[in-house]
Formats: structure tokens, sequence, C-alpha cells
């Protein structure tokens, strides 16, 4: 674990300097997972996040990286770990929390996913990503073969962003968990998920989490799944539903079956 700060000093288990992180680091060629946590104004320099750049572009080993609560707004700051993530063939999952991406992040993580084919999990809650944000990493991943589960989560995404997830579970033949809780959905983006989960085969989980998709959306989705049979995990929990509208539901989720999971 490292934590980024202005000062050139060191604390117990945390290299604090990342100028001087690929040079503490690169002898071992062992380290398995990497977590960055933030200053005190979670900041990041340029040398910073080169230094860590270098870091994945040296280290064959690390599996997992966990950016925590940096903030990568600044995306000419940052360049040189986006460019280390799209050549990497090593990392598997890659949790980038509060980082403050925003759209622009967003099409640079598009276009490491358009080439990266050993990233599985990508996490990318609370980034600030909105729709556009959204639509790039979607579209990048039409052509990615590798990635099996996306967190969305909490990033403005609304009714317009659900376009984007329809169009791209078109054609995913990949992806089997999908996270858009904590998002700015209604019940227009939820009928058009709907239509998403008639449509899509390869989901095994879809997370709807905390949105306002209402009586309508809930109603849609009822609707959606007597013809889709596959979604085995769903969940709307925290949805403004009815009281009447959480007794249907429930009353779907006794008929599918103890297969089916529900979260309400």
């Amino acid at each position: 674990t490292f934590r980024l700060a202005p000062q050139s000093h060191s604390g117990e288990g945390k290299i604090f300097v990342n100028e001087d992180l690929t040079n503490k680091l690169k002898v071992s060629g062992s380290l398995r997972s990497l977590t960055v946590l933030p200053a005190k104004r979670g900041s990041i320099s340029k040398r910073q996040a080169d230094a860590i750049g270098a870091l994945l572009n040296i280290d064959s080993c690390i599996k997992d990286i966990n950016l925590q609560c940096i903030d990568m707004s600044e995306s000419s700051n940052v360049s040189s770990m986006y460019s280390a993530l799209k050549s990497n063939t090593s990392i598997k999952e890659a949790y980038m929390y509060g980082c403050r991406i925003g759209p622009r992040g967003g099409e640079a993580m598009a276009e490491i996913l358009k080439v990266n084919s050993t990233l599985r999990i990508v996490n990318l809650y609370k980034n600030r990503l909105d729709d556009d944000g959204a639509a790039a990493i979607l579209e990048g991943l039409k052509v990615n073969t590798s990635l099996d589960t996306l967190y969305l989560t909490s990033n403005g995404i609304g009714d317009e962003g659900c376009r984007d997830v329809r169009q791209f579970l078109k054609v995913n033949t990949t992806l089997d968990i999908l996270y858009l809780g904590l998002n700015e959905i209604g019940w227009r983006g939820a009928m058009i998920l709907a239509e998403s989960v008639k449509e899509n085969r390869t989901l095994d989980t879809l997370n709807v989490y905390n949105n306002q998709i209402g009586d309508k959306g809930g109603m849609a989705m009822i609707e959606a799944l007597k013809i889709n049979d596959s979604l085995p995990t769903l969940n709307l929990k925290a949805n403004n539903f009815s009281d009447a509208m959480m007794e249907v539901l429930k009353d779907m989720r006794a008929a599918k079956g103890p297969d089916f999971e529900l979260d309400l």
C-alpha cells in the first residue's frame, strides 16, 4: 500500500513519495497487489502518476490495482497511468474508487478496454462519468472479449445512458455482471433496460439498486423477465416502489423459483 503525500518521508508499511516508487520495488518483481491512497487533498502529481505508470510497465506480477479517492480529473497528469494500463498484460482487476475521472477519463478507459485482453473486473464507483463517460466505456467494451464484471455505480448515469447500455448489451458476449446502482435512472431508463433484459442472454447479474425507476419501471422489468429466463440475479432495491408493486414483484420472485434471486 502506498500513500501519496507532498512531503518526502516514509512511514510504517507505506512509501509516501511515489517518485521513488519504482526504484524501491522494481528489483523485487514480486508485487501482487498495488493499493494507492491519496494525500490529504487527494491530488496526484504528474511525477507520482509517472512513477506508478512505470511500475505497472516493469512489474509483470501485479494482479490487481486499487486507486482510492485519488483526484484523477486532470487527464494530462495521469496519462502515463492510462497508457500503462492499456499495455499491461498481468492486471486482472482494476478498482478506481472516487477518482473523479469524469467523461474524459471515461474515454481513456474506453481506449484501454478496446485493446486490453487481461482485465476481468473494472470498478469505477463514484467517478463522475455521467452519460457521456459511460457511453464511451460501453462503446469500448463492444470489442472487448475479456471483461466479465463492470461497476458503474454512482456516476450520474440517467435515462439517456440506458440507451448506450442497451446498445452494448445487444452485442455483448462476455460481460456477466453489470452494476448500475446509485445513479439517476428513472422509469424511462428502466423501460430501456427492460428491453435489454429481453434481448440479452449473457448477463448473470444486473444491479439497478437505489435509482428512481418506480412502479412503471418495475412493471417493465416484470414483463421482461417473463421473456428472459436466463437472468438469475436482479437487484431492484430502493427504487421508490409502492406497496402494491412490492407485492407484485415478490409474487413474481416466488413464481420464478429458488434459482432466481431478486433483491428488493
